[in-house]
């Protein structure tokens, strides 16, 4: 089959038959939503990268398009990096595929290095099927996070709550009876566009009023605009959905990700810290929990970020893992910037944040 299967890339997304291809595989292969082409589009238009893509894809016999790679050239310290895409505006990396074969031909031309010197793929998830491929192409893994999740099919939600800890269990119910005789608790699920742009200012202000003061700038307003354009097709799609969590109609707190596969992805999460004492974030983790259960999905994916109290939600010890995927010629100038960000990038991030606390 794959004798008959050809490459082909595309510099521009604006192409119509890459767009068209891509909306149609998009749902045929059930594809996570960061990996959509509305999500990828939206990054590319606002971060200015548009003359640097390099979109793999693979057709087959018929002209149809059966698998999608996108990634950007980029220029690091005079090496050429075939990076992909998006950066920073997404938490799991997957080629967008009808069929296996189509992957072995996408990972040849990675490397053929007809342009570039390195191969730099981030956030590829083990867990997905086309993970072990690159690793077994001779692709480096390096890790980068442990991705944590709840599983609750077939439980109800008293059932779920014994199988965490009794810790975590008793402190769930403490604190929400604490919130409750605080005043009127309401829990909002906004699963339509509309809904969202009505809650969209209160969850900006909640953003800012939990990381003011933070060393970190606040978020901009040109990212809001990208991620509005890339939520939008997502909630009309039902692939999105805002949590927040009121007491006497003032939003608290927030969760803002994405449904596929009956998971729920953790992405955006914020609270007001004038509520800290009753820990509305992870409140609202059980009654998103709760309302998931009772609208028969399975899983709660908090994405990237290994924290404590992410922890104590998780029921199993089916952690999966984000890695880092690089390939490069051997003795070659890819070679050195590969084992920079294998190894050397973690030593010197480690001796200068040493300098740093000596100051």
């Amino acid at each position: 089959m794959i004798n008959n299967y050809k490459i082909r890339v595309f510099n521009n997304l604006e192409n119509p038959t890459l767009k068209k291809s891509w909306l149609a595989l998009q749902d045929q292969a059930n594809t996570f939503p960061q990996m959509y082409f509305e999500w990828i589009e939206s990054w590319c238009k606002n971060t200015q990268m548009q003359n640097s893509l390099y979109v793999v894809t693979v057709i087959d016999q018929n002209q149809k398009v059966v698998g999608i790679a996108p990634f950007y050239i980029q220029n690091k310290f005079g090496v050429k990096v075939l990076q992909s895409i998006p950066v920073h505006f997404g938490d799991f990396y997957e080629v967008v595929i009808a069929n296996q074969d189509a992957v072995k031909l996408i990972i040849d031309h990675l490397k053929s290095f007809k342009k570039w010197n390195v191969v730099k793929i981030f956030n590829y998830n083990n867990t997905s099927n086309t993970f072990n491929l690159f690793i077994d192409n001779g692709f480096t893994s390096k890790k980068i996070v442990d991705i944590l999740s709840p599983k609750f099919k077939q439980l109800t939600f008293d059932e779920f709550l014994k199988t965490i800890s009794k810790n975590s269990r008793n402190q769930y119910k403490k604190k929400l009876r604490r919130l409750t005789r605080e005043g009127e608790i309401s829990f909002v699920v906004a699963k339509t566009w509309q809904d969202y742009m009505e809650h969209f200012e209160s969850t900006k202000k909640i953003y800012n009023m939990r990381w003011e003061g933070d060393d970190r700038p606040l978020l901009s307003d040109d990212y809001y605009k990208m991620r509005n354009e890339a939520l939008q097709p997502l909630f009309e799609k039902e692939k999105a959905l805002l949590y927040l969590l009121k007491l006497n109609n003032e939003t608290i707190a927030f969760r803002l990700g994405f449904l596929n596969n009956k998971t729920f992805y953790d992405w955006k999460v914020s609270h007001n810290p004038k509520f800290d004492y009753y820990s509305p974030g992870f409140l609202t983790v059980g009654l998103i929990i709760e309302h998931l259960i009772s609208t028969d999905n399975h899983a709660f994916n908090f994405m990237t970020g290994n924290y404590q109290y992410k922890r104590s939600w998780t029921n199993n010890n089916e952690d999966s893992t984000n890695y880092e995927l690089l390939y490069a010629k051997r003795f070659s100038i890819g070679e050195l910037y590969l084992r920079y960000r294998e190894t050397y990038r973690d030593k010197l991030k480690e001796i200068a944040s040493k300098i740093k606390r000596t100051k």
